[in-house]
């Protein structure tokens, strides 16, 4: 499996967009009102108010997909540090899946050039 894409290093930017997923989560499992905010508006605020991301901006995460997306990125990160690994080659993860992952033999809709799975088997520089 080969990746065009170039590498570069996990930097705070990629934790910064790590913890506010975190915090969004905490803030709508606190939620205690009958009012029931969208994640993604959690996630929305966060990066509006503090500036999170110059990757991303507020208005690339409107609605449940881009929520999705943004999480999906976090575990990303979240398993490449935990596996010791420092770089990486993504900088957002497209909305909706529009292809099959690349990975010989895998049928899973993504839309990265791999699946969750076979992202995290990349090898890295």
């Amino acid at each position: 499996m080969s990746d065009d894409r170039p590498q570069r290093d996990l930097d705070r930017d990629d934790y910064e967009r790590v913890y506010a997923v975190l915090m969004a989560m905490d803030y709508k499992l606190g939620e205690t009102s009958d009012v029931r905010q969208p994640l993604w508006e959690y996630l929305r605020d966060l990066h509006e108010q503090y500036g999170v991301s110059t990757r991303i901006s507020p208005d690339d995460l409107v609605g449940d997909e881009a929520a999705a997306a943004e999480v999906s990125f976090a575990k990303i990160v979240m398993e490449k540090l935990q596996r010791g690994e420092t770089t990486t080659n993504l900088d957002r993860i497209p909305i909706a899946p529009t292809s099959t992952c690349a990975a010989r033999g895998c049928d899973q809709r993504t839309a990265t050039t791999y699946c969750l799975h076979h992202e995290l088997e990349q090898p890295h520089a």
